[in-house]
């Protein structure tokens, strides 16, 4: 083989070289990211063996030939390979690294999902009106439904409503909002005088029996 031949096989080599490089410069990652540098790796190892067998050639000439350019050239080419079949290597291992990563906390978001017990709902209580019951109506309702900041006023009016009964349920407001709505009944049911009577009578009728 004659060396013009050569040479235009080793400038091939370089120019698909510096395509390989150009990518790799300006990598990103993508769903297709994986494949793409697997590709581009074997495509590497490929010019690789290119180059080796190139230098054989090129080393087959007559002695009298002057190679000294070419073998300074396909020893730059043979670095600028081993560096992107590096470069290759790391973005692969990175790339699977975080593949694994992704499957992982999939799997124990679901594993998660699946263990949750699924607790039974808590019933609201109900207010009839008797001031004997305010105070721990009071309570349970601030505790599921007023300090909940997840609700709007209005869900929040529409079970305060909701668990009225009987008295308490004949209470009006001029403004039609739950805060408005709750601060009424507080304001009608939460009388001590009314509810030690209430305490005093539920004994003395307990005592009758």
């Amino acid at each position: 083989m004659d060396i013009s031949t050569l040479e235009r096989s080793l400038n091939s080599l370089k120019k698909k070289c510096a395509d390989l490089m150009n990518y790799a410069q300006t990598y990103e990652e993508s769903q297709s990211a994986f494949v793409e540098i697997e590709i581009k790796s074997k495509n590497c190892h490929c010019l690789q063996q290119k180059a080796e067998k190139l230098r054989k050639q090129y080393y087959e000439l007559p002695e009298t030939t002057d190679i000294s350019k070419e073998d300074e050239a396909l020893y730059e080419l043979e670095e600028r390979l081993e560096t992107l079949e590096v470069r290759f290597k790391v973005i692969v291992e990175d790339l699977a690294s975080k593949r694994e990563k992704t499957i992982k906390d999939n799997s124990e978001n679901e594993c998660s999902k699946s263990v949750k017990i699924k607790l039974p709902k808590i019933p609201l209580p109900i207010f009839d009106g008797k001031y004997e019951k305010w105070s721990s109506f009071e309570n349970q309702f601030r505790n599921l439904i007023a300090n909940n900041d997840d609700l709007s006023d209005s869900e929040k009016l529409y079970y305060l409503r909701s668990i009225l009964k009987g008295e308490a349920k004949q209470v009006e407001t001029e403004d039609d909002t739950f805060d408005s709505l709750f601060k009424a009944l507080k304001e009608r049911f939460e009388n001590k005088k009314l509810i030690i009577n209430a305490h005093v009578n539920a004994v003395i009728n307990f005592e009758k029996i």
